[in-house]
């Protein structure tokens, strides 16, 4: 099921971890392309508050493959 963000751009999640983005217009998709899984954490970790950074970019990543939880216990914990 696709993420509808506003004006038509829709954001769907595949099942290899890629992410599928278009815009639909009067039930047509004249734009559609497919970010990888490393592609979709460069964006998200560029338009964060921090900007990309290694640090920036792996907490998007791990945020994506679902990861997140199990890596800020690691943070916390020191385990890094």
């Amino acid at each position: 099921m696709a993420f509808h963000l506003q004006d038509g751009w829709h954001f769907e999640r595949l099942e290899d971890g890629s992410v599928r983005l278009y815009i639909e217009i009067d039930g047509r998709r004249p734009f559609a392309t497919v970010a990888t899984e490393d592609s979709w954490a460069s964006a998200v970790s560029a338009v964060s508050a921090e900007g990309e950074n290694s640090e920036t970019h792996q907490a998007a990543l791990e945020l994506h493959r679902g990861k997140a939880r199990a890596a800020r216990r690691r943070r916390r914990d020191g385990d890094e």
